[in-house]
């Protein structure tokens, strides 16, 4: 008897672990959100400023030909201020 329960407590302790390290948030096919090459305002800015340069004053969504992207204000070293469109699904630079 004593056997018996303490192999139920080992295949539950076991069962238990290999729960706690299953990641839910890695594979989601049932969420319906795309996964893009840019999915946030932050990583638009970081992408332009890295390729563009100067400071970035205003990120807003946008649609590019029916595609999701962003529209980055940026303030050139210079003193010039540029618009860059950002295509979030191929993550594409494209200068206004």
């Amino acid at each position: 008897m004593k056997v018996l329960t303490l192999i139920r407590l080992i295949v539950m302790v076991i069962f238990l672990a290999s729960l706690n390290t299953f990641n839910a948030n890695a594979y989601e096919p049932w969420s319906n959100k795309p996964s893009y090459a840019i999915n946030s305002t932050q990583q638009a800015a970081r992408k332009v400023k890295a390729v563009v340069g100067g400071k970035v004053l205003k990120v807003r969504s946008i649609k590019i030909n029916r595609d999701p992207g962003y529209k980055v204000k940026v303030l050139k070293d210079n003193g010039h201020v540029i618009s860059v469109k950002i295509n979030a699904k191929t993550g594409r630079i494209l200068k206004e």
